[in-house]
């Protein structure tokens, strides 16, 4: 979508809900409730149709480069929808396409460091954000310290223009990683670099990115289960973080895993494909193929099975019921709240959900 195209789309759904000053999403709702937009159509209308939920938005806007240049920006037509409204505006920033080599370089210069940390403080002082979230992925084990040192200095300085600082972390359930290769190469490169500890003590809060539980890497399962989200929960918190520094991360996806789709004329690779699903195209899967969600009571999941040609195909079903539980799991840990990603994915009973949320408190 172009800017003038979300521009447009901002301000026309704006006026049809009548989002105005007095709908002060913050003063009403008893958790943090984070929504991460991306610039879609999809993603925009849901935010503009639900803000009135929504405490702080995090559009997925803001990149660093290897030399510390910060770049994006944030819709200004979405901007003023959110001041209107009275909600909070946390744009994100990352590495573009979570490369790994790009990152690297930017966290062993001293002077790539703090020209981002500056340029964020910055941007963020001049464009009147509430503040910024990391969310730096695909990170060798290996730079932990310097990936610390980078949110410690950027974090200071965040501060220093009035700006509050988050970082979204990749959960984890042990110091190690597990004895299969495939958890100790997600240790490696995506889950080991987080000092949990000490990135809360410099920032303001983390996202706990408590989904893809199980992936294209993997085979089907649920995207978050719930007792393994609750088992990265414990961790999180036992590794020293304090409750009121932690949102929990729900997914708004779904995923289908079906067999790995070839060009015509080339031979099929073993493994399996699998794609992240809105609510809706989950849904209209379901019903092509005539299939019914299965509820987990254990992983408090839905799942779903069929054949094509005789061969199985799976679906993880994310909807209202597996976000109320999440809820649940938020309130019984005493957590600031949840962040979602992402809007424009969701089941739109969660709203629901979040109107009861909204009246019965904590």
């Amino acid at each position: 979508m172009t800017p003038r195209r979300m521009a447009l789309a901002v301000l026309v759904l704006a006026a049809a809900v009548g989002l105005g000053a007095s709908a002060t999403a913050t003063a009403r709702y008893p958790m943090e409730s984070m929504w991460y937009v991306v610039n879609s159509d999809a993603s925009v209308r849901s935010f503009i149709r639900n803000a009135r939920h929504v405490t702080i938005v995090a559009p997925h806007a803001l990149r660093v480069d290897a030399q510390g240049a910060v770049t994006g920006r944030v819709s200004a037509a979405l901007l003023r929808v959110a001041r209107e409204g009275g909600i909070r505006v946390m744009p994100v920033v990352t590495q573009p396409g979570f490369d790994r080599a790009v990152l690297n370089r930017l966290l062993h210069d001293p002077a790539a460091r703090a020209r981002a940390a500056s340029e964020m403080a910055r941007l963020c002082a001049a464009e009147r954000f509430w503040g910024m979230q990391f969310d730096f992925e695909h990170i060798h084990v290996d730079d932990r310290d310097a990936f610390t040192g980078f949110y410690r200095e950027a974090a200071r300085a965040l501060h220093g223009s009035g700006c509050v600082a988050s970082a979204a972390v990749v959960p984890r359930t042990s110091a190690t990683g597990g004895a299969s290769p495939y958890h100790q190469w997600m240790h490696t490169l995506w889950r080991g670099a987080y000092d949990y500890r000490a990135l809360a003590d410099a920032g303001d809060f983390l996202t706990l990115m408590a989904y893809d539980q199980h992936t294209r890497y993997t085979p089907p399962g649920p995207v978050a289960g719930l007792d393994w989200v609750e088992s990265t929960v414990k961790y999180l918190l036992a590794e020293g973080v304090p409750p009121g520094k932690v949102l929990l991360g729900v997914p708004a996806y779904s995923r289908a895993w079906s067999a790995v789709p070839t060009e015509p004329g080339e031979a099929p690779t073993a493994g399996l494909w699998a794609a992240g699903l809105t609510h809706g195209q989950a849904v209209r899967l379901m019903v092509e193929h005539g299939a019914a969600p299965r509820w987990d009571a254990r992983s408090r999941s839905y799942s779903a099975v069929w054949q094509t040609d005789g061969v199985n195909e799976h679906l993880a079903l994310e909807d209202a019921r597996t976000f109320r539980s999440r809820l649940a799991l938020v309130r019984r840990y005493g957590l600031r709240g949840f962040s979602a990603w992402r809007m424009g994915h969701e089941d739109p009973g969660v709203w629901k959900v979040l109107r009861f949320q909204a009246l019965r408190g904590r």
